[in-house]
């Protein structure tokens, strides 16, 4: 998507010519090599898992915001679409169609409101349930009207269907925290206004799924922008 800021672009362009003559100035005594060399062992640096899950347990992704479920029941779905496509492509664990949980919510939304985690994993057929709760999921003013950057946290956990229990994170049972934003950029219309919301949410999912699988910094995401940030 373009449309960066001028003043993002410059100062990209100043840093970067600073770093260089920085790297030149250290040639003679091998200091730029060996920025090099640590440059290019944080990039390809391995990143582990925050939790392994069973492999052979059927694991559901269910993204919701409780506090206001109707309002962004799609983007919520949407969410539970990028976190699975991330997990299968890793082949983390034997997935189920995430739009069984919109399907389930749309026939009877006050009945789906009051179900557990666990009734909704027992009901299509998991055995664990990665559970989100969205936080926050927008589309926040910067520089100037045209200009927003798209910003969405959580909070993750995976419950156990037979026990109702928290597998993962144990010290935390509400969840584990994780934040991710865009760079900024122009949104002119409303079908840029779409992309970026998706985007956005592209980058939490991408996130959310590297919690569950072991990664290269340097390793490409499904989402527009890279990768977003935990806290």
């Amino acid at each position: 998507m373009s449309g960066f800021s001028f003043r993002e672009s410059r100062s990209s362009l100043i840093s970067a010519a600073l770093a260089l003559l920085l790297c030149c100035a250290f040639i003679a005594s091998g200091g730029c090599k060996a920025a090099a060399v640590a440059v290019a062992k944080t990039v390809g640096e391995s990143v582990d898992a925050k939790y392994v899950p069973k492999k052979d347990d059927p694991i559901l992704v269910v993204a919701e915001n409780y506090q206001n479920p109707g309002a962004n029941a799609l983007e919520s779905e949407q969410l539970a679409r990028y976190v699975s496509r991330g997990l299968a492509k890793k082949k983390v664990a034997p997935l189920i169609d995430p739009t069984l949980v919109m399907d389930l919510r749309t026939k009877d939304p006050d009945a789906f409101r009051k179900m557990t985690i666990t009734q909704i994993g027992e009901k299509l057929g998991a055995k664990q349930v990665l559970y989100i709760s969205i936080l926050v999921d927008g589309i926040q003013d910067t520089t100037g009207a045209e200009f927003r950057r798209g910003e969405a946290s959580a909070l993750v956990k995976i419950v156990d269907v037979s026990t109702g229990e928290t597998r993962w994170p144990g010290a935390a049972a509400s969840g584990y925290p994780i934040a991710a934003k865009t760079p900024v950029t122009k949104v002119a219309t409303d079908a840029e206004e779409a992309a970026l919301k998706r985007a956005t949410q592209a980058r939490l999912g991408g996130d959310i799924a590297r919690l569950f699988y072991k990664y290269k910094r340097d390793e490409e995401g499904d989402d527009a922008f890279g990768g977003g940030t935990s806290y």
